[in-house]
């Protein structure tokens, strides 16, 4: 998955997994809980499956990299928020109950904060230095440049900013609803507002995020379970202002849900 040597060199070369074999690798590994039941030794009679759950949780992505849509780089994110899912009944035709748990699941998120690459240019003009400082999709790299005739000096950094926003659109199925721990595949689709454009200047200050995941759910008992999932995680502005880079984030959510009594 990624490893192999590189043509035309007599040195191996290690390759990073993509965004994608990371998750497909996860995948295999939920579904292959999921149909071995027996691997799990906390296999009950009981479904521990809620009818209505509620969630606080917080995520965070170390970076930000080439994925498939978004193209800004070094896109640190983190965020806290609270979310509602409510259980699907079944229909009578096919009864998925004794093998999954399928939910309408509704995100918010009121923090949200990403960590922008900040360039610092200073221009030297017959009136004297200008400086301009932008938020840039590419890896700043420091330096004396020359534009146009115009020799300026860059200085690169970093500027925090704040963004929140809401994910009404999103599905969850849980696999093996008889056991405690329960593998799970996610999909979530919303937006997010902020002061500033994001995630470059002359972009947007409004951004539709998308984003699906897979990870384990623990039930601790009849009224909570903990959750670790990982997500691959997209947000850009959907061309509402011609600038529209992007960005793409591999996130890791630690996330405590509790609810009713646990359908029997």
């Amino acid at each position: 998955m990624g490893f192999g040597l590189k043509e035309g060199s007599s040195s191996e070369t290690i390759q990073e997994p993509t965004g994608e074999e990371l998750l497909k690798t996860l995948f295999v590994a939920l579904l292959s809980a999921s149909f071995f039941p027996g691997l799990c030794a906390c296999q009950s009679e009981e479904y521990f499956s809620r009818p209505n759950t509620f969630s606080t949780f917080t995520e965070y992505s170390n970076t930000s990299s080439y994925i498939h849509w978004g193209v800004s780089r070094k896109r640190r994110l983190g965020a806290a928020g609270i979310s509602y899912a409510r259980r699907f009944n079944a229909p009578h035709w096919f009864n998925w109950t004794p093998h999954a748990s399928v939910f309408y699941e509704f995100e918010a998120e009121p923090v949200v904060f990403i960590q922008d690459q900040l360039a610092t240019d200073t221009y030297e003009t017959p009136g004297g230095p200008i400086t301009v400082s932008e938020t840039t999709d590419r890896i700043c790299v420091p330096g004396n440049y020359s534009s146009q005739g115009v020799n300026f000096v860059r200085a690169c950094g970093t500027r925090w900013d704040y963004m929140g926003g809401a994910s009404p659109v999103g599905f969850r199925i849980n696999f093996g609803p008889r056991h405690r721990l329960q593998p799970f595949i996610d999909s979530h689709l919303g937006f997010y507002v902020s002061p500033r454009d994001e995630p470059v200047s002359n972009s947007s200050d409004f951004n539709f995020n998308f984003e699906f995941g897979a990870g384990f759910e623990l039930y601790r008992g009849a009224q909570s379970s903990m959750a670790l999932e990982y997500r691959l995680h997209h947000f850009s502005n959907a061309y509402l202002s011609s600038n529209n880079p992007g960005a793409d984030n591999q996130i890791i959510k630690f996330t405590y849900s509790f609810g009713g009594k646990l359908k029997r």
